[in-house]
């Protein structure tokens, strides 16, 4: 998996597409295909629900189903839609009207194309920090998951899947650790757009930010700390986190001087 200091190899270039492909995929099977004896929701999450109506925002006026009789907005208020990430998909909306392509289909294919960018931004950073090994660290980040199933086979190797408690035990695990917790494995944010964009740029805006205290000579990357301020916009965590995370890296290089590249990014 070797590869010149500039260049992407192509096997990391298979995994990304193949891992982006996965959300589109969910969708046309959803849409199309459903699994026999299921009631198709349409929905491949539960806040699907709310990011898909949230892409109608401008078109109806910011009017919302989730409205009661008692709302002093009425049906249409735009303090339903005072969360930033949700105008992220009312931008989704807008751009969808201009293509003749299914809601629901033209969302899958988003998240598809956001879980590109940020594995791409993913690679690029630990090309850049840790070039020699790089390679291997993507593909443990991207494959090797977290504890999830290792317990789920452990538990299931010591005969407990047959407990009456095991269900709703595992089930509050699942919950609160695989699909609201740490998400060690990246395939879990990918239905949520406005994660993957937002940990993508505020991802990019920290290596960009590392170069340039690096080599000041490599100039201002505007573009990139524009995409800082975005993505810290759209989930203010992943800004904290980004902040927190450079501040750490400049703590541990003591005083401030010019210091070698370990690698490059595109």
């Amino acid at each position: 998996m070797s590869a010149e200091p500039n260049k992407t190899p192509r096997v990391i270039w298979l995994l990304i597409v193949a891992l982006s492909s996965l959300q589109p995929l969910v969708h046309v099977l959803i849409l199309y295909a459903p699994p026999a004896d299921t009631i198709p929701t349409g929905l491949s999450i539960p806040d699907s629900a709310l990011f898909l109506e949230s892409m109608d925002m401008f078109p109806s006026g910011f009017a919302s189903p989730y409205a009661t009789c008692r709302a002093e907005g009425g049906e249409q208020s735009l303090a339903y839609y005072s969360v930033p990430h949700l105008w992220l998909y009312g931008v989704l909306g807008l751009v969808n009207q201009l293509l003749p392509i299914n809601r629901f289909l033209f969302y899958g294919f988003a998240n598809g194309l956001g879980a590109l960018f940020y594995l791409w931004v993913v690679y690029r950073f630990l090309r850049y920090v840790i070039p020699r090994q790089a390679n291997v660290a993507f593909v443990l980040f991207t494959l090797g998951g977290g504890p999830g199933g290792v317990l789920y086979l452990l538990t299931g190797l010591f005969g407990l899947h047959q407990l009456p408690a095991f269900e709703t035990g595992f089930f509050r695990f699942a919950v609160y650790d695989l699909m609201e917790g740490p998400h060690f494995n990246p395939v879990l944010y990918f239905p949520r757009l406005y994660y993957t964009l937002s940990l993508g740029a505020c991802l990019g805006g920290l290596t960009a930010l590392i170069r340039m205290h690096r080599s000041p000579e490599s100039g201002t990357p505007w573009g990139w700390l524009v995409a800082l301020f975005v993505g810290t916009f759209l989930n203010a965590r992943y800004g904290v986190y980004t902040g927190g995370l450079l501040l750490l890296y400049l703590a541990c290089q003591g005083p401030l001087e010019k210091r070698p590249l370990t690698g490059e990014i595109e």
